[in-house]
């Protein structure tokens, strides 16, 4: 998968409407339906700006070009004019409306717009170098000078403007969430593993946060030749969103774990995940907080002392004392039956609280959002 498919299919945590622009490097995002969700335009810019951020690579700057109108091809025109004209972000084109719209893409160069490059030689040789000089032609001496390319122009024209609807297919989430990270030289180093893995986490917390489910068991792999690669798999007491958890284990797991050669690439695969739900954040420590630290005691032995170095007690149907209970592996996040996972849960739970007291077509609108993203260096 391409990086700039991965940042699309990492969006899909704002909206479900999430398109990739004909033009490489750029995505285009339908937020009219969303905006009230994240608090505003300029709230959902700043979140999305900060997680873009994560996945440019050791060492590199890639540019960030914005643009926000009415419709997708206009939003996705201006943000290629930004482009041209080297102005990343916090620099961004906007347009509230479709007069708007029609003002700024007046004063694109043809070279900005993407489908007139076809004619750009012949409208540049009659004395026409931006947009708002093809929109004084006569439409219909227009389309007959263009030719064959003359339908397709005009009706691209009208898309930006808002006069012709322009469909497109959005992207649909990954069944499976599996993905790499190549490293360029080598490593053995577990910062740099660690540091490495960010990126990964980010992604599969996005792709966790679509489906509105919680990591329950994950697997980092670690390519060291083309036929070896070494396994580290993590898992949690209860479904988790929280990032800076995952990083704490992933450190204990390094830490504890040796290598057994350098790595050449890392990859993230999602083995375990269930319905996530949220809880009111109370003001003084009580039972739930109390549990979740059991919990995470819970998952930071289990990743250093492996599956039999963590146990629970578990009753048994027998009258005699000395076999009426017997010690098991706690399992987390490992596949089982449902009841199983439910006796995990009521044992951290009643644990916790001893410790207490107890696509269709992209309509015109106000918020469309476009950008593109450089390649790194």
């Amino acid at each position: 998968m391409q990086r700039i498919e991965r940042i699309g299919q990492w969006a899909l945590q704002f909206t479900p409407e999430v398109c990739l622009t004909q033009t490489p490097h750029g995505i285009v995002l339908e937020l009219s339906r969303c905006l009230r969700l994240w608090g505003g335009l300029t709230q959902l810019k700043d979140q999305l700006v900060k997680g873009l951020h994560q996945f440019q690579g050791e060492g590199s700057q890639p540019g960030l070009f914005l643009a926000h109108a009415p419709t997708p091809r206009a939003a996705e025109w201006l943000a290629y004019n930004q482009q041209l004209r080297s102005r990343p972000w916090p620099d961004t084109a906007q347009a509230s409306s479709l007069h708007e719209a029609e003002g700024l893409l007046s004063r694109l160069p043809i070279q900005a717009l993407h489908e007139l490059e076809c004619c750009a030689s012949f409208l540049t040789s009659i004395g026409i170098h931006n947009l708002g000089g093809v929109l004084k032609l006569p439409r219909s001496g227009l389309a007959q000078r263009l030719g064959r390319q003359g339908p397709k122009v005009l009706k691209a024209i009208d898309q930006a403007l808002g006069y012709v609807a322009d469909p497109r297919e959005p992207l649909k989430p990954l069944e499976h969430f599996l993905q790499w990270q190549e490293f360029t030289v080598p490593t053995d180093s577990c910062s740099l593993l660690a540091k490495a893995s960010e990126p990964l986490l980010h992604e599969a917390l996005a792709w966790l946060k679509i489906r509105q489910q919680g990591l329950t068991q994950a697997r980092f792999i670690l390519r060291q030749g083309r036929q070896t690669s070494q396994s580290l798999d993590l898992h949690l007491a209860q479904p988790s969103q929280d990032l800076l958890q995952l990083q704490k284990l992933w450190h204990e797991k390094l830490q504890h774990q040796p290598l057994q050669q350098t790595v050449h690439s890392i990859g993230l695969e999602v083995l375990g995940s269930e319905p996530i739900q949220s809880q009111s954040a109370g003001l003084f420590p009580g039972p739930i907080s109390q549990s979740e630290s059991l919990q995470s005691l819970a998952e930071r032995l289990y990743g250093r002392l492996g599956q039999t170095g963590l146990v629970q007690p578990e009753l048994q149907n027998s009258h005699r004392p000395e076999e009426a209970m017997k010690l098991k592996g706690l399992g987390l996040g490992t596949k089982g039956t449902d009841k199983a996972n439910n006796q995990r849960r009521t044992v951290l739970r009643h644990a916790g609280s001893g410790l207490g007291t107890k696509l269709h077509g992209l309509r015109p609108s106000s918020a469309k959002l476009a950008f593109r993203v450089t390649p790194c260096a």
